[in-house]
Parts: C-alpha cells; sequence; structure tokens
C-alpha cells in the first residue's frame, strides 16, 4: 500500500536502491519515489531531452515540437502520447543522497542515451560515433556504464561526471571516444548469424565481476501473440572483450525485467 504516494498517474520505468523512476503522464515530470522512506524528489523534466525543440503547455494537441536527432526530421506530437512513449528506462547508479549520484536514461524511442546529475536542470546527451538502432537495456556496473543494443557500449562513469561538473555544464557531452570514455564490444558470433528485433536482451553484473548478457528470443503467433522461444546467456570475458556462451548457472539465479535484472544465489532469498 503506497498511502502518500498517488501513482495512478504514473508509469514506472526503472528502479533501485529503494526507489523507484517514474513519469508523470498528465505532467512532464520524471519522479523518483520511495514509498519506504515516504520521500519522493524530481529528475530534469522530460521536455529537456535534446530531440525537444520546443515545449508549448498551452497547445492542445501539439504541446511538443521535436526533431529526430538522425536525420533531423521535425514533427509535433500530444503531450500525453510523448510523455507515455519518450523512455524506455531510467537506470541511477546509488542512492540520490551520494556525491556521485548519477541517472541515464534510454528515450526517443529506445536511439539515444541521456544522463543528469542530482539538481540538474536537464538531461544531457551523450552522443557516440555510430547511431544506434536500438537499446535494450543498460546498467551500472563497478564505476561503468553498459548499454546494449546489437553491440555492448561500456562508458566511464568518472568521464562522463568530470564533463557534467564543468561550470557551466556542457550543452552535449563531447565524443566519449575521443576522450577515452567509451569501449564498444561486438556481439557474440552466434548472434551475427540471425540477428532481428525479436530479440531481447538483458545486461547483468555478477558478483564475481563478470557481466552475463541473457538473450530472450520471441516470436509472433497468430498476428497478436507474443511468446518466448528459448533463452541464451553469454558472459563477457573482460581481458579478451569477447562473449561464451554458457549452459550452467552453476549456482546462480538470475531474475530478470524491463526495470531491473540481477544474479542470486536461490539460498540467500527470503522467498
Amino acid at each position: 500500500m503506497l498511502p502518500d504516494f498517488d501513482i495512478k498517474d504514473n508509469l514506472i520505468y526503472g528502479c533501485g536502491y529503494g526507489w523507484l523512476i517514474t513519469v508523470v503522464i498528465s505532467e512532464r515530470a520524471i519522479r523518483m519515489l520511495n514509498p519506504f522512506a515516504k520521500s519522493h524528489l524530481d529528475l530534469p523534466p522530460i521536455s529537456t531531452f535534446s530531440d525537444v525543440v520546443r515545449y508549448h503547455p498551452n497547445w492542445h494537441g501539439d504541446e511538443y515540437v521535436l526533431m529526430e536527432l538522425s536525420d533531423g526530421w521535425i514533427y509535433t506530437i500530444d503531450a500525453i502520447s510523448f510523455h507515455k512513449y519518450e523512455i524506455w528506462k531510467i537506470v541511477i547508479s546509488s542512492p540520490p543522497d551520494n556525491d556521485d549520484f548519477m541517472a541515464v536514461a534510454i528515450y526517443e524511442e529506445c536511439s539515444k542515451l541521456a544522463v543528469c546529475k542530482l539538481n540538474d536542470r536537464r538531461w544531457t546527451h551523450i552522443p557516440i560515433e555510430k547511431i544506434s538502432p536500438f537499446f535494450q537495456d543498460i546498467i551500472f556496473f563497478q564505476d561503468k556504464i553498459y548499454a546494449v543494443d546489437f553491440n555492448l557500449y561500456e562508458f566511464d562513469k568518472k568521464v562522463i561526471m568530470d564533463e557534467l561538473g564543468k561550470n557551466p555544464p556542457p550543452q552535449f557531452v563531447p565524443l566519449l571516444s575521443s576522450i577515452g570514455g567509451i569501449c564498444e564490444v561486438p556481439p557474440p558470433a552466434k548472434l551475427v548469424m540471425y540477428y532481428n528485433y525479436s530479440m531481447n536482451k538483458y545486461v547483468i553484473g555478477c558478483v564475481e565481476g563478470n557481466l552475463l548478457m541473457i538473450v530472450k528470443h520471441d516470436s509472433w503467433v497468430m498476428k497478436m501473440l507474443h511468446v518466448c522461444n528459448k533463452f541464451d546467456v553469454f558472459k563477457l570475458n573482460k581481458n579478451s572483450k569477447e562473449w561464451s556462451r554458457m549452459y550452467s548457472l552453476e549456482d546462480y539465479a538470475v531474475m530478470i525485467g524491463y526495470n531491473f535484472s540481477v544474479q542470486m544465489f536461490p539460498h540467500n532469498s527470503p522467498y
């Protein structure tokens, strides 16, 4: 029960450290809620993403003027639709009372990344050399940020934090590859052979320091029913930057989800 929060108008796009990250559909607020501590705080509003050219709250039906960052196409959209579909996922690096708190969002139909610190007024776009077609997951792990589409991208959290800490902060973070802040890992060879958009990928940081990528293979049945066919599990060798396929999780279990995925020992769980 959440007696102090009205979340009927909220969509949840992330969670972590006891906080829910939500978008208030009737507003433009991106809000963090902690139902246990009965507290909340706001991240920069959704109107500050870099694809927003103008926001007119009094223009009913065409409140947002947007620009496709890939080709410069300009179009308009109503506020409710934009608030529902602009964001895919938001992850946070720590509780918000930490000095190095950072949030990263996948936005604009899953093709762009943006970052903010606490008390920032706007989201800062993270450009990369290749425009990604479809980011599916993002995590903080061991002072790095990992985002996956077809490839896996490793960002240096400290580099991004230093850029955001400049006064005034840049409107756009420079290309991180030019200052050593990004590493690109190609996909497993098995996936290259039959890559398609029916694969959903989840990245998990493991307790022993490795990364797992779980690939969920979906298919459409009778045009409307979306079903899962199977899962593939891969482990990243950080030294060689190569993936190896796993056929057993050994003593571990994994839980995957759109907001958060985790690896754990089943016997440590109270459930």
